[in-house]
């Protein structure tokens, strides 16, 4: 089997992005057979590659899925408080054990949610520099004002950190749609939050070009595509923008 620099070979298991394999190989947090990794080492996807410890599973071959996320399950692999993952949905033979959710939605929300061990292609659709819009369909406990509108879509200042811009569209009473070009935890949550609204429900529609509605899949179900079907995600003419 062909070699490759250990940080590469981590990254295409969808673990982490190649930058960061890197700083955990220099801070000798990454073990290959045993032996403490170095920057510059090689290896093949058939040896023992650990990260902090814990062995992770390398695939010669890559796998594209997109799931209709339920409530209840948690997108975690290793969360024992929470016994019901998204990856108790999937078969072994689709890659199961192999593939990792390109971020993440929390136990409650439903919807759009996307899985590989394709790691670069994973860490294309994360990065900010990709200006891949999220959309969400939010079902509020009250109706926000003007000001609030004007608020949450200039960017709210949450956890120490000044939110990007967003746009906020009413489309029923107390239902809104909601496009953020950011992924962090519990995001949209949080923006109403801030503003004393509390999100009843929560179901992400969209990722780029990529629209649930268009795709017939049922909830708790999934359908494995190639990633040449992905790159939706990235066509501008289907795309929304914030």
């Amino acid at each position: 089997m062909e070699k490759a620099r250990v940080q590469k070979i981590i990254a295409h298991t969808g673990y982490c992005s190649r930058r960061k394999a890197e700083e955990y190989i220099e801070d000798g947090d990454v073990k290959v057979n045993g032996v403490v990794a170095k920057l510059g080492d090689q290896c093949t996807a058939e040896d023992l590659i650990e990260v902090f410890g814990k062995k992770i599973t390398v695939s010669s071959k890559n796998y594209y899925i997109i799931l209709n996320k339920p409530k209840g399950y948690v997108c975690s692999k290793d969360d024992y408080h929470n016994p019901d993952t998204v990856y108790d949905l999937i078969d072994l033979e689709d890659g199961r054990d192999a593939v990792k959710t390109v971020g993440r939605l929390d136990k409650p929300t439903t919807g759009l949610l996307i899985l590989t061990n394709d790691g670069e292609f994973s860490q294309k659709i994360i990065h900010p520099s990709s200006k891949i819009v999220k959309e969400y369909l939010a079902h509020l406990d009250g109706d926000i004002s003007d000001n609030d509108k004007k608020a949450i879509e200039k960017g709210l200042y949450i956890d120490d950190y000044r939110l990007s811009p967003c746009k906020l569209f009413k489309i029923a009473p107390c239902k809104y749609v909601v496009r953020i070009n950011e992924g962090r935890k519990r995001q949209v949550r949080k923006m109403f939050e801030e503003r004393s609204f509390r999100v009843c429900d929560l179901k992400r529609t969209r990722i780029g070009g990529l629209d649930l509605k268009d795709l017939d899949i049922p909830m708790g179900k999934y359908m494995v595509v190639d990633k040449q079907f992905l790159m939706k995600i990235f066509d501008s003419k289907k795309r929304v923008y914030v």
